[in-house]
């Protein structure tokens, strides 16, 4: 098999086009956030139908998140990117010529499909190609989401300026079939394939990093989807338009990208988690009890930089904890997330229903003490699996080994030489002469 280290060359324009991949989905995946309030008043929907139209985008990723789980280890994954930017494709091309909001919600899910191809065969591909620092590679590929998250509420602002919000779907339709065009010229190594195997403990700690991933869209997605209404409604137009109060938050989301993997690298990996998401409880909380406008400008930022290496510290733990099976298992966690995804916005825009808007906050901290508690049950479940392996290379009668046996055992299993003289006597043994 062809050494990765060698050949990492040969990955640069692999690893370029991931970046691109990601940046592209950065900008299409925040558009229905950015536009929320223009998609409701041209299809006239409640803060609920709102809310199922987000939760038909993510039930498209659940689709494509459950197909995963059987594809990913088995199917070319070059193959697996180019069906998921026809659907991606084809999804933006039903939303931009949708006239009532059942054919836009179709289209969102069919996107969804598309889009949930892409970010898991995109990760796995990025955490397989790298050899040290996975942290930091997933990280760096997770910034240029961010990246795009920050261009996105830029191109929905010019665009409802224009007159037309759907002109930012034409925008990301074309920016997705020129990523095919590329696509198609891409080598993709065969070393950078799974197994087909699963780890020890695949299904228990399997569980909880899924049951994370399925509270996570309660954090990130949230905040990104709800906080251009919230803050129309509840904050300060004069400061910040209402389009453009999501990129605050990107914006810190974006530059923790940059930092957060080579963090997590050298904290290890179940460690930042529950650190971080430590620190986004106490933020939340704090937003709760104040929830003022200058409170949320001041706490946006401070969410971003702290949500900013979640997702891709929990990538990078997948192949961490399942190096045989990381197509797989990536698949399984990212069905949780999609099924979060498509719960959470239904949760929220029910609730915003009954509260108002102003419940936001309230909504954020109920998702960090769930993402908290999970991350630290995970931090304890990984201590007690390192004791046990840790205990099963010690013990009272303490030997070395070689292809599990003793090596005291082989060494009395191995000949030794026999020197012909004329005293030794083994005549056998020196092929029946002397010396």
């Amino acid at each position: 098999m062809m050494n990765r280290a060698a050949t990492a060359g040969s990955y640069t324009p692999l690893k370029l086009f991931l970046f691109l991949s990601f940046f592209i989905m950065g900008v299409s995946g925040s558009q229905l956030a950015a536009l929320l309030p223009e998609i409701r008043h041209a299809f006239q929907i409640s803060f609920q139908q709102a809310g199922s139209a987000m939760a038909g985008l993510s039930a498209g990723l659940l689709i494509s998140m459950f197909a995963g789980i059987f594809i990913m280890d088995r199917l070319n994954r070059k193959k697996t990117l180019i069906l998921g930017g026809i659907l991606w494709a084809t999804g933006f091309a039903m939303m931009i010529f949708a006239t009532e909001f059942h054919w836009f919600l179709a289209g969102l899910t069919v996107t969804g499909s598309g889009f949930g191809l892409y970010q898991t065969g995109a990760s796995v591909t990025m955490a397989t190609l790298a050899t040290r620092g996975k942290g930091k590679e997933v990280g760096y590929l997770n910034l240029f989401f961010g990246l795009g998250a920050v261009v996105a509420p830029l191109l929905a602002t010019w665009t409802v300026r224009l007159g037309n919000w759907r002109l930012a779907y034409g925008v990301c339709l074309v920016m997705v079939i020129i990523m095919q065009g590329l696509l198609l010229r891409i080598h993709f190594p065969e070393t950078v394939t799974g197994g087909s195997k699963h780890s020890k403990g695949f299904s228990g700690l399997l569980l909880l990093i899924g049951l994370l991933a399925f509270a996570y869209p309660l954090t990130e997605q949230t905040v990104g989807s709800w906080i251009s209404e919230y803050w129309f409604q509840a904050g300060n137009q004069q400061w910040v338009p209402y389009s453009l109060i999501p990129a605050v938050f990107w914006m810190t989301f974006t530059i923790g990208r940059g930092f957060s993997g080579r963090l997590a690298d050298k904290m290890g990996y179940e460690r930042y988690l529950t650190g971080v998401l430590t620190g986004y409880v106490l933020v939340t909380a704090v937003w709760v009890l104040f929830p003022s406008p200058v409170m949320t400008l001041f706490m946006l930022p401070l969410m971003g930089l702290l949500l900013a290496g979640v997702f891709p510290v929990i990538v990078v733990l997948i192949s961490d904890a399942f190096p045989q099976s990381v197509g797989s298992a990536t698949s399984v966690v990212f069905t949780f997330l999609a099924l979060g995804s498509v719960l959470a916005p239904r949760i929220t825009g029910n609730t915003i229903e009954q509260t108002g808007v102003t419940g936001l906050p309230v909504i954020l901290l109920a998702g960090a003490v769930v993402s908290w508690l999970l991350s630290t049950v995970i931090l304890l479940w990984r201590r007690q699996q390192t004791k046990g392996q840790v205990s099963s290379m010690t013990g009272k009668d303490v030997r070395l080994a070689v292809n599990g046996v003793h090596l005291s055992e082989q060494l009395q299993q191995v000949p030794l030489p026999v020197i012909c003289t004329e005293s030794s006597g083994e005549e056998a043994a020196c092929g029946g002469e002397r010396a």
